[in-house]
């Protein structure tokens, strides 16, 4: 065995695969070689053509594209989300944690659903949004929200 091809420490399986018509790297070795003049794009589609005729193929394909992308994000560090088990909490009390959480920001720079922020927005167009809202046009009116309240006597309209 010439040891030009073997090196069994750092290439034994690599120089294997290329020599291997059967594998994606042979199939590739072979269509470049079998096509020395033509561009990257004809050899794409050439190897792509060969790989769908066969269902093995397709599945190594998708093997090795997944474990390069698995080892790509690996060794990226991309800080990932861990993901939550269904959710079993019940309604009212994902609803209590969501009002918490808007009592402690500030209601007068919340972007309502027309794009604008409560301060901006006039009593009527409080009362299209939700009930809690709606509680604003009786107080206000017409006028803009943020020249007739300050934040406290939101807070004490939407929370009583």
């Amino acid at each position: 065995m010439s040891t030009e091809f073997y090196n069994p420490a750092q290439r034994g399986q690599t120089r294997s695969t290329w020599r291997d018509e059967n594998h994606l790297r042979g199939i590739l070795l072979r269509l470049m070689t079998d096509n020395p003049i033509s561009e990257k794009e004809d050899l794409e589609s050439l190897y792509v053509k060969k790989i769908l005729q066969s269902k093995e193929l397709t599945k190594e394909a998708i093997r090795r594209c997944f474990a390069n992308d698995f080892v790509m994000i690996v060794k990226s560090n991309i800080p990932l989300k861990k993901m939550k088990k269904n959710n079993k909490r019940p309604r009212a009390q994902i609803v209590k944690e969501l009002g918490d959480r808007i009592r402690q920001t500030v209601l007068l720079d919340l972007v309502m659903p027309n794009d604008k922020k409560l301060r901006d927005c006039t009593g009527t167009e409080c009362g299209k949004f939700s009930s809690a809202f709606a509680k604003l046009k009786d107080k206000v009116g017409r006028r803009i929200v943020g020249k007739v309240l300050s934040e406290s006597e939101v807070r004490n309209i939407i929370f009583k």
